[in-house]
């Protein structure tokens, strides 16, 4: 993970204003109170989205494979809310089947290796009619968000390797995404609708603003050419359905 990455999971705007993003997009979505509702945020690393976002949530989970993260984030939570964070492995979450109405994933599904096993145990704790938020970066973005390279996801891992050496960003390229194709065969279980489109069209709503200029003229593309080139937007935003009629469906 980049020196950059590491400090914007302590950054508490950039995390607000990610957890604003989500809470918006779940009020949207979910078609219940949230506040009768069970969360996980898988991948939580300091829990400041967690921390955003709990009030909203009958219960809202965290967990993350970083011990330094986790504790910072009960820290945070103050005395005796540590149990709504725990140490554990996304690919072999520590919960019963169907335990969740919603899970997050964001911004997590590039940094595991076993990426499968993330997709699986997130369709098992979660309850059918449940939705998950995932969001995530494209293989095939210009410029890869983690280091800020050109190019860095579109080669073969061993030139990544080499090329985050010349430009002293690392020893290795440490982040996995996946193309547009990819990463919907990997969710194939569930019902997915695509909200980066909206996003990139409404940055306002959902508070995105800052991330959508960043990108220069992406805003200004009508929104049938970003459909259309969705295979080249930088960065995607999912709602991922479990629904009835899928549970039984192909592994």
């Amino acid at each position: 993970m980049s020196h950059a990455d590491q400090h914007a999971l302590y950054d508490e705007v950039s995390r607000r204003r990610k957890a604003q993003k989500i809470g918006q997009i779940l009020k949207e979505q979910v078609a219940a109170d949230l506040s009768q509702l069970s969360g996980l945020d898988v991948g939580c690393s300091s829990g400041l989205i967690n921390q955003a976002l709990r009030d909203r949530f009958a219960i809202l989970l965290g967990v993350d494979v970083d011990f330094q993260a986790v504790r910072h984030a009960a820290r945070l939570d103050g005395p005796g809310a540590g149990s709504r964070f725990a140490v554990a492995d996304g690919g072999r979450l520590p919960f019963d089947a169907e335990q969740f109405d919603v899970v997050i994933c964001a911004q997590v599904y590039e940094h595991v290796f076993d990426q499968q096993a993330l997709a699986d145990e997130i369709w098992r704790v979660l309850k059918v009619g449940g939705v998950c938020f995932l969001s995530g970066p494209n293989r095939l973005a210009v410029m890869e968000e983690h280091y800020w390279l050109p190019f860095l996801s579109w080669l073969p891992r061993s030139l990544a390797h080499c090329y985050m050496r010349l430009a002293r960003r690392g020893r290795e390229y440490d982040a996995f995404p996946r193309t547009v194709w990819t990463l919907r065969r990997l969710w194939r279980k569930f019902e997915i609708e695509d909200l980066t489109v909206s996003m990139i069209r409404e940055p306002e709503r959902y508070g995105v603003t800052d991330q959508v200029e960043r990108f220069g003229l992406l805003r200004r593309i009508p929104r049938s050419v970003l459909q259309a080139a969705d295979w080249l937007i930088p960065n995607y935003n999912w709602i991922l359905r479990k629904l009835a009629s899928s549970v039984t469906g192909p592994n």
